[in-house]
């Protein structure tokens, strides 16, 4: 996640690591949940203010730390309200509307996420940033994202001019645990008074890197598979077994079945569900921001390219796009 400094720019907002990954109001908005560098919208340099701000945002496929639901399309519809204290600390509160993300991949489901941080600046250009951020969930919701219910993070960043550079380290936990790290980097260009007085256009290039354990959810694949589903990957990993499992749903039922193949399969093969922690994606963007007095609108294309896939799940890069509107009221 990713945050700018206060005299430069204008405090960065909070994406919410995931809503099948989420990202809240979309200025930084990244497939590992970073934060964003936005540009100041009406807040000065000399002085600190407090200030409100009020976003909505559209993101064209929801993923997780870059793992996408290949089942199913899931566009999200997020609004945000966020307070930035000028003791800088802030909190902040959205919902996001995520299409086809219950358990039949058919109908919406809602989550609302709940923030506070604070930011430390250890000099004009580095700061860090811890932060808290509790899910809840509507109880249709399938997303990968559910397994977790809070995330401590921290983020180290460093602002300068043309370039930014971050590192962010999160822990999750809720049904899973597990621990998040991304590196960030990003030059990024702007010109001041584009079309209009008072405005700020601003385009910045962004390559990052995501750290995690890439067997996290395979267990949460595995439960959910219909009886076709288990059974085809069965006889593609386990050809010998596809027979004897078939037999025993008859008589016992698929849920039973998958219990104990389960405990067979962690006996004989407990790295297929241990945590494993690699390089998990790389993500390219191109942040595209322009504001107006105290008006925003961002557009961010960006391609995730995943990089440890397993026997439960085989990804291609996808592109995404995240496109949105905010409004910055400063008191």
């Amino acid at each position: 996640m990713m945050m700018c400094s206060r005299n430069k720019l204008c405090r960065s907002f909070l994406t919410t690591i995931i809503t099948g990954m989420i990202i809240f109001p979309g200025y930084r908005l990244l497939a590992s949940g970073h934060f964003s560098e936005v540009p100041c919208l009406g807040l000065s340099p000399e002085y600190k203010l407090n200030s409100l701000f009020f976003s909505f945002d559209y993101l064209s496929q929801s993923n997780t730390f870059g793992v996408v639901n290949e089942l199913a399309k899931q566009p999200s519809y997020s609004g945000a309200v966020y307070y930035y204290s000028k003791y800088n600390f802030d909190l902040g509160v959205s919902a996001i509307i995520t299409d086809n993300s219950d358990s039949s991949f058919t109908h919406a489901s809602l989550e609302y996420e709940f923030m506070a941080g604070y930011a430390f600046s250890v000099s004009d250009n580095l700061t860090i940033y811890p932060s808290y951020t509790h899910f809840e969930y509507s109880k249709n919701s399938f997303t990968l994202q559910s397994l977790f219910t809070d995330i401590i993070q921290t983020d180290i960043y460093l602002d300068t001019k043309n370039y930014f550079g971050g590192v962010t380290a999160s822990y999750l936990f809720g049904n899973k645990n597990m621990f998040f790290g991304s590196v960030q980097n990003a030059l990024g260009f702007d010109v001041e008074d584009f079309i209009f007085d008072n405005s700020l256009f601003s385009v910045q290039l962004e390559f990052d890197i995501n750290f995690s354990d890439k067997n996290y959810y395979n267990e949460f694949i595995y439960y959910d598979w219909s009886q076709e589903e288990f059974l085809t990957w069965v006889s593609e990993y386990y050809p010998r077994s596809e027979t004897i499992l078939a037999g025993q749903i008859l008589v016992n039922g698929l849920e039973s079945t998958k219990t104990r193949f389960y405990d067979i399969l962690t006996e004989y093969e407990p790295e297929l569900f241990k945590p494993y922690y690699t390089i998990t994606s790389v993500d390219f963007m191109l942040p595209i921001y322009y504001s107006v007095g105290s008006f925003m609108f961002n557009f961010t294309p960006y391609i995730i390219v995943p990089t440890a896939n397993t026997v439960f799940y085989d990804q291609n890069p996808v592109f995404i796009f995240n496109a949105g509107i905010a409004y910055n009221l400063n008191f």
